[in-house]
């Protein structure tokens, strides 16, 4: 039987949490907010890639983001679908940055690139966290440094040329570029190549999926953590939308909410007909720039 204390206790803490949920609220009367939701050419699922046959961005940060301005009050007036297929991926994070200090996009997500800049403000709870690991070959396992894998051949998904390929060949590495996740699998499987970069999620998926386990194995090299957060202009109005986001995405981490739909967006990358990304504005940008 509940007593007194604790009936007490209970409704202390439901006034408190809607208390703080409509104190933390930005707005509750649908105002609009502005936001490019696709800001790279390169696909990086499960968080976000462009599906050529839905015509539209998907994954974990379209996701979170709809489900974060929703619950603010907030609608979803302009959203730049498409990448800008002229620009490269630093080029468009720039534009895009700049779009935001010029009052042309009320939100804009990013690394903490711009953490600095004395115009913006940026959340404290990141939107998603990257785990980029190395998926090798049983005869790369127990290596430990960048240095060993001279002789080797890795490969990473993306567009050729890019700032992710240019960062990674500055390491010394020999890579190839794969146009999925799926490719480099078949080549790991081919020995065509005998390490891939990936996110830790994608990997251990693959592992399970594709019965890889005690053949290729995650390295522990590391490879970084990246974590993109929200930006807002200094000022505006949407600092509190970026405050409100900063205590739900805290929610979302504690309740198991953030793994379950990434675990969702993976499955539904792996589901997605290869047709859909490889005739991708990936493709067509790659085509015009080789």
């Amino acid at each position: 039987m509940i007593n007194k204390r604790s009936q007490l206790n209970y409704y202390s803490s439901f006034f408190m949490a809607c208390w703080l949920f409509f104190a933390l609220s930005p707005s509750l009367a649908s105002d609009p907010l502005r936001m490019a939701v696709l800001q790279a050419q390169e696909p990086l699922p499960p968080f976000i890639w462009y599906d050529s046959c839905q015509q539209q961005a998907t994954g974990v940060i379209p996701k979170l983001l709809e489900t974060l301005i929703n619950e603010a009050g907030y609608q979803l007036t302009s959203v730049v679908d498409k990448p800008l297929i002229n620009l490269r991926d630093q080029e468009l994070q720039v534009a895009r940055f700049k779009a935001l200090l010029d009052n042309e996009l009320d939100i804009f997500y990013s690394t903490k690139l711009y953490a600095e800049d004395p115009a913006v403000i940026i959340g404290d709870s990141p939107l998603v966290s990257l785990q980029l690991i190395l998926l090798v070959s049983k005869p790369l396992k127990d290596f430990t440094r960048f240095d060993q894998l001279d002789n080797y051949q890795g490969s990473f998904s993306g567009v050729q040329n890019s700032q992710q390929h240019i960062a990674l060949q500055s390491l010394g590495l020999n890579m190839l570029t794969a146009t999925s996740f799926d490719q480099q699998i078949t080549w790991l499987k081919q020995q065509k190549i005998d390490y891939a970069i990936m996110e830790k999620r994608i990997a251990k998926y693959a592992i399970k999926k594709y019965q890889l386990k005690g053949d290729f194995f995650i390295s522990p090299i590391q490879m970084g953590r990246p974590e993109i957060f929200l930006y807002t202009r200094k000022g505006s109005e949407f600092e509190n939308f970026i405050r409100f986001s900063n205590q739900r995405l805290k929610i979302y981490r504690r309740s198991g909410i953030l793994d379950n739909l990434i675990y969702h967006q993976l499955n539904r990358w792996f589901e997605t007909p290869s047709n859909c990304f490889k005739r991708s504005l990936i493709d067509s940008f790659d085509a015009e720039h080789t």
